[in-house]
């Protein structure tokens, strides 16, 4: 009688075996895979936020208090006058930023353009008193109100206070068209800010 061979079954604990291997293998084929994706890994991570800080903008002011005295008669002999010889105007920076100052003169009437033309100014910031210069500095405008030559008068820091001198003189050269004339002048002040390093 012919007899056949057959394998005999494996044994339930080394099935569970087999099992416990293949578990194995899949998950460390899941781990490595987790650790090879790129962007899957997370990094600690701390953040603060600091507290608010309040910005604002500075002001430019300019306050000028007239000067008073009369006003001398000029004769053409190109010497420089004090005007508002009594008390001179004085100048303030009323705002919070350092200002570059410059003047300009213009001629409210000039019904005599003759005499316009031959007055010579000069402007110029002090600490004391105003007195005539007896040449022209850095820091002093000249001109006149028909050609005027801007100059700086220097700077001035916020809440101080300075001297504004002004000083007029008819040429030597005025034509008669100019004796017994006269004019309205304004002086205007500009304060450009300073730009502050930081």
């Amino acid at each position: 009688m012919a007899m056949t061979m057959r394998p005999a079954a494996a044994a339930p604990e080394a099935r569970r075996g087999g099992i416990r291997l293949w578990a194995t293998l899949l998950a460390g084929l899941v781990a490595a895979g987790v650790i090879a994706a790129p962007g899957s890994m997370a990094y600690l991570q701390a953040q603060q936020t600091s507290g608010g800080v309040s910005l604002a903008t500075g002001s430019a002011g300019l306050a000028i208090t007239p000067g008073s005295g009369a006003d001398p008669a000029l004769a053409p002999d190109g010497v420089p006058h004090l005007l508002n010889p009594l008390s001179p105007a004085t100048i303030t920076n009323t705002g919070d930023v350092p200002l570059e100052l410059r003047v300009s003169l213009t001629a409210s009437n000039t019904a005599a353009g003759s005499f316009g033309a031959a007055t010579n100014f000069v402007v110029w910031l002090t600490t004391g008193a105003c007195v005539v210069p007896s040449s022209i500095a850095p820091g002093m405008w000249v001109g006149t109100a028909l050609a005027p030559v801007t100059t700086s008068l220097g700077t001035l820091a916020p809440s101080a206070q300075r001297t504004l001198c002004l000083a007029a003189g008819l040429s030597a050269s005025a034509p008669s068209t100019a004796q017994m004339a006269g004019a309205t002048f304004t002086v205007t002040v500009t304060g450009d800010q300073i730009e502050v390093a930081p």
